[in-house]
């Protein structure tokens, strides 16, 4: 399908999923709240006579922030490394590492037209910060900070428009890393 788009503004996304390592596929993630990316970048700069004469810029690794809410459990866990206590339901953090996983979410512009991105490679960087407030209006979002690695092929995110994809992709079948 040809895509005759040529703008897109980032205006509202509602699904979000994430497949951690040795799973097959992408479960839901709860209801997405916001989501923000950071890429930092490196800047490599060649000078002539004390004048800039080129400059290289390079992506170097990316920063999501992500807030959600009705987060499932075992989600949760997983993505944190909790161990099952030694007896009853319990669970405790410990000294393991932090799972790395893929994310994935769809965003609409101010028509609906839909773009869909995914983050192979995320860690999370913190653990969220847990805050209860009796008086509060709203139930408070769970936000995720996590960092990106370049994939295999050497990339740090894929998007992809929904005009540009045969009709019958889905959001939940659509995983460009496959196509690589």
């Amino acid at each position: 399908m040809a895509n005759t788009k040529t703008t897109f503004n980032y205006f509202n996304a509602d699904k979000i999923s994430v497949k951690f390592d040795g799973e097959e596929s992408y479960s839901t993630a709860g209801c997405l709240a916001s989501i923000e990316r950071s890429v930092t970048v490196k800047t490599i700069t060649k000078k002539c006579a004390g004048r800039i004469v080129r400059n290289d810029s390079r992506p170097t690794g990316l920063t999501l922030k992500i807030k959600v809410q009705d987060m499932p459990v075992a989600v949760y866990n997983k993505m944190f490394s909790f161990d099952k206590a030694k007896t009853g339901g319990a669970v405790a953090l410990g000294m393991n590492k932090f799972s790395k996983f893929g994310v994935k979410f769809d965003a609409k512009d101010e028509d609906d037209d839909e773009s869909y991105q995914l983050y192979p490679i995320m860690c999370p960087s913190k653990m969220p910060d847990l805050k209860i407030d009796n008086d509060a209006d709203t139930i408070p979002e769970v936000e995720i900070e996590a960092t990106g690695s370049f994939d295999s092929t050497n990339h740090l995110y894929y998007e992809e428009q929904k005009a540009s994809m045969e009709p019958s992709v889905t959001f939940e079948a659509w995983d460009p890393v496959t196509k690589f």
